[in-house]
C-alpha cells in the first residue's frame, strides 16, 4: 500500500472503531461483534503495512509533533504525536493480543477502554504522520505516491492540508480531522463556524441517521448538504430504499461536496440533491407526506432571515419533541391513570360564554387587579355571576390560566376557574410549589409532567394532544377531541376554547415577548430582565414600534395569526387585551376594562 491507501483504510478503521466503542457501551454486543471479525482482519494487515514503513513514518511523528498545527497539516487544536516512537510492533501486537483475549473473554466494557484509550490514539497518531507525508511528498514528487495525479482522496488532503476558496462573499475551507475524513468551515460576515466535526464527522453523520430514521417514514426531506455524511448515512439506514431528496441553499456548498464525496451509491437510486435557493421546493415537500429534516448547522448559511428563522422554528420544535418523548410516555401513561376525566366534560363552562385567558407576561401587572371583581378568593365554584358598573347582573366570564401565573393570580387573591399545563419537563412542578392542596380544577395536557398529577389536590382534566398518537389513541376510544399544541399552554388552551364554544376570547398577559426587557410579570414565573438583545430578533408591537422575543415566542405568535385566520369565519371575536408586548394579527387590540365593560 501507499501512504494514500493507508490513510484511507485507518480512516475507515477509526470510523468503524467509534461506531463498536458505541455499540458494546450500549449493550449491542452481536452487532459489535459482527464489526469487530472483519475490522480486525483489516487492522492486521495495516499494521504489516506499518511495520514496513516504520521509519519514515517515526520520523514523520517527530517532525509533526514539533511543527505548528497549519504546517503540519493537523486539524487546528490536534496535539501533534507525543513520544520518541510511533511504531513498535511489540506495543501494537500486545495491544491487540489484548483485544482480542477481551473480546474471548465477552469482557466488552474492557474491549471499549481499549479500543478507546489505545486503539484509536495509536491510529489517529498514525494519521497525523501520513498527513506530514502526504503533503511532503507531493510537492517533491516522491515515487511512493505515484498516484499522486489520479488519486482522488490525494487532491482532497492536498486541498484540506490549508487551501481555501472565496465566493459570494464567503470563504470556504476543507479541513482534515482527526480521523482522516473531511469537515467543511465557512467564514461569513458574523464569522466562522463548521458544518461538521473536527473529529469524526463520517461517525457523526450515523448518528444523525440513528437520531432520524424510522422505519415508518415514507420519505425524508432534509434541508442542508454539508459535506453528505448524514445525508449518505440516512440512505444507508434505510438500505437506499426510501426516497431522500436534500435541499441545499448554497450552491458552493453543493459544488464542494461533490468534490470530495462519492453519492454515487445512492444518488439516480434513492438520492436527489436539489439546488433550492430561497427553499420553495423544500417547503412543497413538506407540506406533503414527506417528513422534514433539518441539518442544524446549515440553518446558518440560509441567506434570507426569514426563512433562516422558519427553519430554526421546524428545527426547534422537532427537536423539543424528540428529546422529551421518552418522559412524554411515562407522563402519559401515569396522566391517564390518574386523571378525573377529558377536559372535554367542561364544556358547559365554555360553550357559548366568554373565556379569559390568563398568560404570564409582564404586561400582566397592568390589569390583572381588573379580574378581582369577577373572581375573588372565594373561588369560582360559587360565583357564577359579576355586577357590571350599571348593576345588571350577567353570567360571568370563564377564566383560564397558565400554570406560570397561577401563583401570580392565586396570591393576588384572583381564584381562576382553572389552571393549565402543558410541560413534560419535572421543572414545571415549581408551579405548584405552596400550592398543592389548592382546588382549582387543572387542565392537564395528557403529556404534562406527572408530578402535577401526583401532587395537586385539584382534580385534573386531560388535553388530548393532536399528533402524539397514543394521546390520539385514547381520545378516540372514549369518544373525546384532540388539541392543538402549537408548542405552548396559552396555544393549546386557545384552541380548547374555540373547540368547546367559546363566543368571545380575551387574552391578557400575551406579551409573547420582552416588555420592559421583562419576561414575566412580577410573581410570575422567572420575573427575568435583560441585559442585553444578543440572540434575539424584533417583531412589531402592540402599541405600533417593536419589541425584542425569542424564535420559540415569535412561532407562538405566528401559529396564533394562521389559528385565528383559519376560525375567522366563525362566530366568535378572539380579543387581546395585553396592553402591551407583540401584535398579533387578527385580534382586537382594546383595554382589559373596555373588554369587560362590554360584556
Amino acid at each position: 500500500m501507499n501512504h494514500i491507501e493507508i490513510y484511507n483504510t485507518t480512516t475507515l478503521l477509526l470510523n468503524d472503531l467509534q461506531e463498536m466503542i458505541l455499540l458494546f457501551r450500549m449493550q449491542n454486543f452481536n452487532r459489535g461483534e459482527r464489526i469487530f471479525a472483519s475490522w480486525s482482519v483489516r487492522y492486521g494487515q495495516i499494521i504489516s503495512e506499518l511495520a514496513g514503513k516504520k521509519s519514515i513514518l517515526n520520523e514523520a511523528a517527530c517532525q509533526n509533533a514539533a511543527a505548528p498545527a497549519e504546517a503540519s497539516g493537523r486539524a487546528e487544536g490536534e496535539p501533534g504525536i507525543q513520544g520518541a516512537v510511533l511504531i513498535d510492533e511489540n506495543v501494537i501486537l500486545s495491544e491487540l493480543q489484548a483485544l482480542m483475549q477481551a473480546m474471548e473473554q465477552k469482557d466488552y466494557v474492557l474491549m471499549a477502554d481499549l479500543m478507546q484509550m489505545q486503539t484509536v490514539v495509536f491510529l489517529e497518531s498514525v494519521q497525523n504522520a501520513l498527513r506530514e507525508l502526504i503533503v511532503a511528498e507531493a510537492g517533491s514528487g516522491s515515487a511512493d505516491n505515484e498516484l499522486l495525479d489520479d488519486d482522488h482522496r490525494t487532491d482532497m488532503l492536498l486541498r484540506a492540508a490549508g487551501s481555501s476558496c472565496e465566493a459570494d462573499g464567503k470563504t470556504y475551507r476543507l479541513e482534515p480531522t482527526t480521523s482522516g475524513n473531511l469537515t467543511l468551515s465557512v467564514t461569513d460576515a458574523q464569522g466562522m463556524y463548521y458544518l461538521h466535526s473536527n473529529a469524526y464527522p463520517a461517525y457523526e453523520g450515523e448518528l444523525f441517521a440513528q437520531q432520524y430514521y424510522d422505519a415508518d417514514v415514507p420519505a425524508y426531506a432534509v434541508y442542508g448538504l454539508g459535506l453528505g455524511y448524514h445525508v449518505l448515512a440516512l440512505c444507508k439506514a434505510s438500505h437506499g430504499l426510501v426516497p431522500v431528496t436534500v435541499f441545499e441553499s448554497d450552491a458552493n456548498v453543493i459544488e464542494l461536496a461533490r468534490s470530495v464525496v462519492d453519492f454515487g451509491a445512492y444518488e439516480g437510486r434513492n438520492l436527489k440533491i436539489v439546488h433550492d435557493p430561497v427553499l420553495a421546493a423544500f417547503a412543497e415537500a413538506v407540506s406533503g407526506n414527506t417528513t422534514a429534516v433539518i441539518h442544524y448547522p446549515s440553518i446558518r448559511g440560509v441567506e434570507d432571515p426569514g426563512i433562516r428563522n422558519r427553519l430554526m422554528q421546524i428545527f426547534v420544535q422537532d427537536s423539543s419533541i424528540r428529546n422529551q418523548i421518552g418522559d412524554m410516555l411515562t407522563n402519559f401513561r401515569y396522566n391517564t391513570e390518574h386523571a378525573a376525566g377529558l377536559a372535554d366534560d367542561l364544556a358547559d363552562d365554555f360553550n357559548g360564554r366568554d373565556v379569559i385567558l390568563v398568560a404570564a407576561g409582564p404586561s400582566l401587572d397592568k390589569n390583572v387587579e381588573l379580574l378581582r371583581p369577577l373572581i375573588g378568593a372565594q373561588g369560582s365554584d360559587d360565583q357564577k355571576e359579576f355586577s357590571k358598573p350599571d348593576g345588571q347582573m350577567k353570567n360571568r366570564p370563564t377564566v383560564v390560566c397558565v400554570g406560570t401565573a397561577f401563583r401570580k393570580l392565586m396570591n393576588s387573591g384572583i381564584r381562576p376557574d382553572y389552571v393549565a399545563f402543558l410541560d413534560s419537563s419535572v421543572r414545571i412542578r415549581a408551579q405548584i410549589n405552596g400550592l398543592e392542596n389548592e382546588t382549582v380544577p387543572a387542565l392537564l395536557a395528557s403529556t404534562a409532567t406527572m408530578t402535577i398529577a401526583s401532587d395537586y389536590r385539584g382534580k385534573k382534566y386531560l388535553l388530548c394532544q393532536q399528533g402524539f398518537e397514543p394521546a390520539e389513541r385514547y381520545a378516540k376510544e372514549r369518544g373525546g377531541r384532540i388539541y392543538e399544541t402549537g408548542g405552548s399552554v396559552i396555544t393549546i388552551i386557545l384552541d380548547l376554547a374555540v373547540q368547546l364554544g367559546a363566543k368571545r376570547i380575551i387574552t391578557i398577559g400575551l406579551d409573547l415577548a420582552y416588555s420592559g426587557m421583562q419576561l414575566h410579570a412580577n410573581g410570575a414565573g422567572s420575573s427575568r430582565f435583560l441585559n442585553d438583545t444578543t440572540g434575539l430578533i424584533t417583531v412589531s408591537a402592540q402599541d405600533g414600534g417593536t419589541v425584542h422575543t425569542t424564535q420559540a415566542m415569535q412561532m407562538y405568535i405566528e401559529w396564533i395569526e394562521r389559528y385565528i385566520a383559519q376560525h375567522s369565519g366563525e362566530a366568535r371575536t378572539f380579543i387581546d387585551a395585553t396592553e402591551g408586548g407583540a401584535r398579533i394579527e387578527g385580534m382586537q387590540v382594546v383595554t382589559l376594562q373596555e373588554a369587560l365593560e362590554s360584556l
